[in-house]
């Protein structure tokens, strides 16, 4: 319990002048990372991620003048609804399960906005670059462990891609893909492609056959084929 009033226990209401300044400060860190994830087109990017740091912000700024119990109460409550919202943005397809990331990242704007609302905003900004930090380079990390695993094995793995883009530009997507794997260790098994039913943007699924779990070269193909093209989504999964 030392803790916990150490933390978020204030004695007097926050004046509006230093209301305002911390209001802005979880705006710009919510901002920051959410401009991470809306480069890597997440589904719960810049706005969501300020809206959650600021609302954290906000609800414990409202408890600031109760005692250290009922902030304490307020603080779990906040934890506990941004756990219902990041669980909205995970979606399980077909073996895979996609949003863990961007819902943790979610849950970490709001410890931010519960800091900056107790005036701890030198440890927000750590905080921001360390969040930062691990959605940036933590996934190749991974995809490079991964590789050095299976990299050296004559084993065949199965993935298969979801892409949807602009339907002008379908056949320009498929024959960049082709030309950008024809050097690399990855063979292409079928291609399936159709006008999506919900829009109007064609959904392209591509099967490819790789020796070794070649998931970087796949990584740095689909980000090569969005920079040029107009891609909505993409994705990948390796197949049971």
């Amino acid at each position: 319990m030392i803790i916990i009033k150490n933390v978020i226990l204030t004695e007097v209401p926050m004046p509006i002048d230093i209301f305002i300044q911390r209001l802005f400060i979880a705006f710009l860190c919510g901002l920051i990372i959410g401009l991470e994830r809306q480069l890597r087109h997440k589904m719960s990017a810049v706005v969501t991620n300020v809206l959650v740091c600021m609302g954290s912000f906000l609800f414990l700024s409202f408890a600031m003048h109760d005692s250290a119990n009922e902030q304490a109460r307020l603080a779990s409550q906040v934890i506990s609804g941004i756990g219902f919202l990041g669980g909205g943005v995970i979606i399980r397809d077909g073996f895979s399960i996609r949003g863990l990331n961007t819902a943790a990242t979610l849950w970490c704007s709001a410890a931010l906005g519960l800091l900056i609302s107790q005036g701890y905003i030198n440890y927000a900004f750590v905080g921001t670059a360390f969040i930062l930090g691990a959605n940036i380079f933590l996934k190749p990390l991974a995809i490079r462990v991964e590789h050095s695993k299976y990299g050296n094995r004559d084993t065949e793995f199965n993935y298969k891609i979801k892409l949807q883009c602009n339907d002008a530009q379908e056949e320009e997507v498929i024959k960049s893909f082709r030309s950008s794997v024809e050097n690399k260790n990855i063979t292409i098994r079928g291609i399936e492609s159709r006008r999506s039913d919900e829009t109007s943007h064609m959904s392209i699924k591509i099967y490819i056959l790789t020796f070794g779990q070649n998931e970087e070269d796949i990584w740095k193909t689909l980000n090569y084929i969005h920079n040029k093209y107009d891609i909505y989504s993409y994705s990948y999964e390796l197949e049971a």
